[in-house]
């Protein structure tokens, strides 16, 4: 079949030599360009032909040169080159010419046939070539366009490449991760366990399945399914092995949250064989403290202590019932001012709050009426005030502030916020990112890893939020929580 789209160049300084070649290579249909001289064979290279007859023999640059030239521009190095001459036919000049980069080599005399059957076979070679590094750039592509990281490791366990989603993910550069960087990404506590696996499928040849936590670019860690393949290559040739790492943080948090519901479960059917012993003897207080109320004997002061302690109670019934029922309170929302339920609560407390000598500071800056339920919410601010005292044990500061705010993630949505913060010691940014995890303490025995579990609960149903900052740096620890709470 006739290359007619098919351009050759020819170099030679003979014109006689030049010609028979150019007219063999018509005769087989190509189109054919000429050159007399090294630098003038240059120059028509820019043009890319798809193959270049190259004598050795050349006026101002031997062929030997020019090839190497060629080689060197990466616009011509893919360029088959054809080395024929009259003169330098001796092996060591066939021996040369090929180590320095040419494809093949003909020694003068050549038959036409001999020519047409080296080109056709050097194109061929060619079409090869380019047809490996398209589905190689393909292959690249396709790697680099899925959302898992793809990498490649050699039969010693060595990685050879990873797709970009790899640096993207990790922030690393290819030289830090080949051949053996990527181990640094693993977290210490998954690393032995992973090498381990690694070890034992490169010696076994068997699939390799991993999951460990891996380093991101921004400093944090997420879980990451590993697996990967040894695909053997033909005789002589070393396998492969292919693999992935993908992303599995999603799962393992729906996995935990899964625990955490059985968990629950569990602790609710232990607390619903209890609440007859509880409701029991608060009942009985309760008809003690109504009895009391209606005493007109007592003095109002002690009468005043009285309805505290009453409303007080009232107050662990509610919780104890809350908690009994998963929090599916059927108490109606109605409209309450932030500050004045926030003031509510503190007298409750303020017997704790004298008896640590805390000094609590006041900026109620907002008059606005939320629909909450109101036992709800005086939950949730009497645990973290309670909390507060607590991280600063005996003297410290706590700071009320209530103030109109928008929810500027959401659409600029207004609502109020009320922010509680101490000067203690701070929590730690292990603790904050679990902080609202049910069972999770950092009160040790004293805990039960529920209250801010049960407040962030209770925030949410009401179409808000709450959230922390803490620092731990001494003489400027301290922490603040901060719940947001729409309006209509």
């Amino acid at each position: 079949m006739r290359e007619s789209k098919t351009t050759i160049l020819v170099v030679d300084d003979n014109e006689a030599l030049r010609y028979a070649i150019v007219r063999a290579l018509g005769s087989g249909g190509y189109q054919v360009q000429e050159a007399g001289s090294g630098s003038e064979a240059l120059k028509l290279a820019e043009e890319c032909p798809d193959l270049i007859t190259l004598d050795i023999k050349l006026p101002d640059i031997d062929g030997y040169e020019v090839c190497r030239r060629l080689r060197a521009r990466p616009d011509t190095s893919h360029i088959p080159i054809l080395h024929i001459s009259a003169s330098f036919v001796a092996p060591e000049h066939k021996v040369k010419a090929l180590e320095g980069g040419a494809d093949a080599y003909l020694a003068e005399p050549i038959t036409k046939d001999e020519l047409l059957a080296t080109v056709k076979a050097l194109l061929r070679m060619k079409r090869a070539e380019s047809e490996a590094r398209r589905r190689e750039q393909e292959l690249r592509f396709l790697a680099d366009s899925i959302p898992h990281m793809v990498w490649i490791a050699d039969t010693s366990g060595n990685t050879v490449y990873f797709n970009v989603r790899w640096f993207e993910f990790t922030g690393l550069s290819e030289e830090q991760s080949l051949p053996e960087g990527w181990l640094q990404v693993i977290h210490r506590d998954d690393l032995a366990q992973v090498t381990e696996l690694w070890q034992r499928s490169l010696k076994s040849q068997s699939p390799f399945q991993a999951e460990a936590r891996y380093r991101t670019a921004a400093g944090d860690y997420r879980w990451i399914a590993m697996r990967a393949e040894l695909m053997q290559q033909d005789m002589g040739h070393p396998g492969r092995w292919f693999g992935t790492s993908t992303d599995i943080q999603e799962e393992k948090r729906k996995e935990q949250v899964l625990q955490r519901t059985e968990r629950m479960a569990l602790a609710g059917r232990l607390a619903a064989s209890i609440a007859h012993e509880i409701n029991n003897p608060l009942e009985a207080i309760t008809n003690i403290f109504y009895i009391l109320e209606g005493n007109t004997n007592i003095d109002q002061k002690t009468m005043s202590l009285v309805r505290m302690g009453s409303e007080e109670l009232k107050r662990v019934s509610h919780i104890v019932r809350q908690s009994l029922s998963y929090y599916r309170n059927t108490e109606t929302p109605s409209p309450v001012r932030l500050s004045d339920l926030l003031e509510e609560t503190m007298r409750i407390l303020e017997h704790q709050v004298a008896a640590h000598r805390i000094t609590a500071v006041r900026q109620y800056e907002s008059d606005t009426q939320v629909s909450i339920v109101a036992g709800e919410i005086r939950q949730v601010f009497s645990n973290l005030i309670l909390n507060a005292i607590e991280a600063m044990q005996d003297e410290g500061r706590i700071v009320l502030r209530v103030h109109d705010s928008r929810e500027w993630h959401n659409g600029g949505r207004p609502g109020v916020r009320v922010a509680i913060g101490d000067d203690g010691p701070g929590i730690s940014a292990k603790d904050r990112s679990q902080i609202f995890d049910a069972f999770y303490t950092t009160k040790l025995e004293k805990g039960t890893g529920l209250g801010l579990w049960v407040s962030s609960d209770i925030i949410r149903k009401h179409g808000g939020y709450i959230n922390v900052r803490s620092c731990t740096k001494p003489g400027r620890s301290g922490t603040v929580f901060s719940v947001f709470l729409p309006h209509h």
